[in-house]
C-alpha cells in the first residue's frame, strides 16, 4: 500500500520534480504541522469527556475472552452506560485497550492519541483531495488545512471519549482513497484487486469505529455517478451500482450483525420524538447543521436558541448564492480553457455534504460532536471554489471589457470576498488562535473531585452506597465567553463508579448523582466533605457545600447512629 501511495503522490520515478516533491512532501507537512498546534494545548488537558473512564475500563483485555467480549457485545459493556445507550464501536474500543496497556492512567497518553489521530485525518483528507483534483496540491492543502482548524471540531478533539469520529474519519478516508485509485488507466488487475480489497477492509474498519462511516457507499456511488460512468440515466445508475456493490453488501452485512449483537438497531434509549415535533426536529436539525459549519461561533448570542432561525436562513440563502455565483462565473471560453473539471468536483462535494445531514434527519442523532465527519467536504468545498476562482478570474482578466467576461469577474469576485471572509472568521475563531478553556477546566475540576473522592473512599467498606450532591455539570462564566464550546461534559454516576472500580478493584460501591450544580467559577481548589447518614449510606457534598439545617432535618429519622463528618479540601 505505501509503494501504491508513493507512485499515486509523485514518490516515484517522478520525484525529483520539484512541483510534485512540493505537493507530496511540503504540503502534507504543512497540514500536520498545522494540525498539531491548532490542538496541542490538549496535551495539557487531564481526563476529558463523560464516558472515558467507563471506556478505560470496559476496554481492558486480561484474556482471549475479553479480546472476544470487545467484538461481541456492545459498547462500554459491563457498565451503567448501556442502560443509557446501545452501540456497537469495537476498533473505538481496542484504542483505549492500546492506550491504557501503554500508558495507564496516564492522561496524556491518551490525549496524545487523539491529537495524532487529528494529525492523520487532516493528512488523509489532503491526499483524498488531491486524488480527487487530479493532483493539485494548492487546492487539496487548502482544504486540509481548513478542516483541521475548523471551529466545530472544537466539540470532537479534545475530549478522549469522542475519538470515535475520528477514528471513523480515518479509515473512511483511508477506504475512499483506495476505491478512487482503482480507476487509474494504468493500473493491473492485481494492483486493482489489492486496492479494492483494503478498501474494503478500511470500510470495515471505519465502521468498528463508528456508525457515521456508512454513508461512504453513498459517497462512492455519487462519485462513480459524476466521475465513472457515461451513457444514458438508468445505464449510469446501474454501473454505478456496479462499482459500490461490495460497500452496499458489506454495510448489510453490518447492520444485521449490529442488531445481532445489540438486539435492535441501536442508540440512545430515550432518543424517542413525538411524532407531531418531528417537522420541527428536521428543521431544526438543518438550522444547527449549517449553522455549525458556516457560523460555529455564536457572536453576540444572536444564534442562540433553538427557535431563532432567522439567521440561519439568511446563512443558508447565503450558501445557496455563493454556490450560484460560482456556476454563473464559468465562462464558456474559459471552461474549454481550463479543463480542471472542477464544476463536476464542487457537484460531488456539495452532494457529500448533504449526505450526512439526511442522515442525522433519518436517524434522529444530530449533535454538534458528531459534525468531525461532515466539515471534510465543506472545507473542501469553501477552498475549491476560492482558487478556482482565483484561477479563473486570471483568466478572464485579458477580456474583461465584454459583457460576458465582466458578468464573469464579477461573480468570481464575488465568491473570492465571500470565501475570503468565511476563511478568515473561522481561522480567527479555530483553537488555534482562540481559546477554549471550558475543556481544560472540566478535566480539572473531574480530577480534583475523583483524587478527594478516592482518599475518601479508601476507609469506607466496599459495598457502601455514596451519593453526591452539588456536582458542578459546567461553569456559568465560560458559557458567558466568545467564543465556547457548546457541548462539553461532565461526570456522571456510571463515570464516578468506573473511576472507583479502576482505583478499588471489586467493590461493590453504588454511586448516586443527586442535584447538579452550575456555580459561576471554580477559583482554586475544590472542596467535599461527607456525612454518614444511615447503614453504609454517605452523603458527599462538592464545592464549598456544607449539609445545612434542612437536609439534616430531612434525613434525621434515618440516622442509625451519630454521624461522622468527614472532608477534604486543598
Amino acid at each position: 500500500m505505501i509503494r501504491f501511495w508513493m507512485r499515486d503522490t509523485g514518490l516515484g520515478p517522478l520525484g525529483s520534480n520539484s512541483r510534485r516533491f512540493c505537493s507530496a512532501v511540503l504540503w502534507p507537512t504543512f497540514v500536520a504541522l498545522v494540525a498539531f498546534f491548532t490542538y496541542e494545548w490538549i496535551l495539557e488537558c487531564s481526563f476529558t469527556g463523560t464516558d472515558v473512564f467507563a471506556l478505560i475500563e470496559s476496554s481492558q483485555i486480561n484474556s482471549y475472552e475479553d479480546l472476544i467480549r470487545i467484538f461481541s457485545g456492545p459498547l462500554m459493556q459491563g457498565t451503567d452506560f448501556t442502560s443509557v445507550a446501545r452501540f456497537y464501536r469495537p476498533l473505538a474500543t481496542l484504542s483505549y485497550s492500546l492506550d491504557f496497556w501503554a500508558w495507564g492512567l496516564e492522561p496524556f497518553g491518551f490525549q496524545l492519541t487523539s491529537l495524532l489521530l487529528h494529525v492523520f485525518v487532516s493528512i488523509c483528507v489532503f491526499v483524498v483531495m488531491r486524488r480527487l483534483a487530479d493532483g493539485d496540491g494548492l487546492f487539496a492543502a487548502a482544504a486540509a488545512a481548513l478542516f483541521a482548524v475548523h471551529p466545530i471540531l472544537v466539540e470532537s478533539v479534545p475530549a478522549i471519549d469522542r475519538r470515535h469520529d475520528l477514528i471513523a474519519s480515518l479509515f473512511f478516508l483511508i477506504s475512499l482513497w483506495c476505491y478512487l485509485a482503482t480507476e487509474s488507466k494504468d493500473a493491473s488487475s492485481r494492483r486493482t484487486s489489492v486496492l479494492q480489497a483494503l478498501a474494503v477492509g478500511a470500510y470495515v474498519c471505519a465502521l468498528g469505529g463508528k456508525e457515521i462511516a456508512i454513508i461512504l457507499p453513498g459517497v462512492m456511488w455519487c462519485h462513480a455517478m459524476l466521475f465513472r460512468t457515461g451513457g444514458h440515466l438508468k445505464s449510469r445508475i446501474k454501473t454505478s451500482v456496479m462499482f459500490v456493490a461490495p460497500y452496499i453488501i458489506t454495510s448489510f452485512l453490518y447492520v444485521l450483525w449490529r442488531i445481532y449483537i445489540l438486539g435492535g438497531i441501536g442508540g440512545y434509549e430515550n432518543n424517542h420524538h413525538d411524532a407531531r415535533n418531528l417537522p420541527w426536529y428536521m428543521v431544526n436539525t438543518i438550522h444547527c447543521y449549517f449553522q455549525d459549519l458556516v457560523y460555529p461561533v455564536d457572536f453576540g448570542r444572536f444564534l442562540e436558541g433553538e427557535c431563532n432561525y432567522a439567521p440561519t436562513a439568511v446563512i443558508i440563502a447565503a450558501v445557496i448564492f455563493y454556490v450560484l455565483f460560482y456556476f454563473l462565473g464559468r465562462g464558456k471560453r474559459v471552461r474549454a480553457q481550463t479543463a480542471s473539471g472542477f464544476n463536476r468536483l464542487a457537484l460531488f462535494l456539495l452532494v457529500w455534504l448533504a449526505i450526512p445531514l439526511v442522515l442525522f434527519i433519518v436517524t434522529l442523532t444530530f449533535s454538534h460532536r458528531s459534525m468531525y465527519t461532515a466539515v471534510i467536504p465543506f472545507a473542501a468545498l469553501v477552498a475549491g471554489t476560492a482558487i478556482e476562482s482565483i484561477r479563473l478570474m486570471r483568466a478572464h482578466m485579458g477580456s474583461w471589457q465584454s459583457t460576458d467576461s465582466g458578468r464573469e469577474v464579477s461573480c468570481r469576485f464575488a465568491v473570492i470576498i465571500a470565501a475570503g471572509a468565511l476563511c478568515i472568521s473561522l481561522v480567527a475563531y479555530s483553537p488555534l488562535f482562540s481559546t477554549y478553556g471550558q475543556w481544560k477546566e472540566s478535566a480539572r475540576i473531574s480530577t480534583m473531585f475523583l483524587e478527594r473522592l478516592a482518599a475518601m473512599v479508601q476507609p469506607l467498606p466496599r459495598n457502601c452506597s455514596i451519593h453526591v450532591h452539588e456536582l458542578p455539570e459546567g461553569v456559568t462564566e465560560f458559557n458567558q465567553k466568545v467564543p465556547h464550546a457548546k457541548e462539553v461534559t461532565y461526570l456522571r454516576d456510571y463515570a464516578i463508579k468506573s473511576w472507583l472500580n479502576l482505583q478499588f478493584r471489586k467493590n461493590a460501591i453504588r454511586i448516586f448523582v443527586h442535584k447538579r450544580s452550575w456555580p459561576q467559577t471554580v477559583a482554586g481548589s475544590l472542596g467535599l466533605s461527607m456525612l454518614e447518614i444511615g447503614h453504609n449510606s454517605f452523603h458527599v457534598f462538592v464545592e464549598m457545600s456544607r449539609p445545612h439545617k434542612a437536609f439534616m432535618q430531612a434525613n434525621r429519622v434515618h440516622i442509625a447512629r451519630p454521624f461522622r463528618q468527614k472532608s477534604v479540601t486543598q
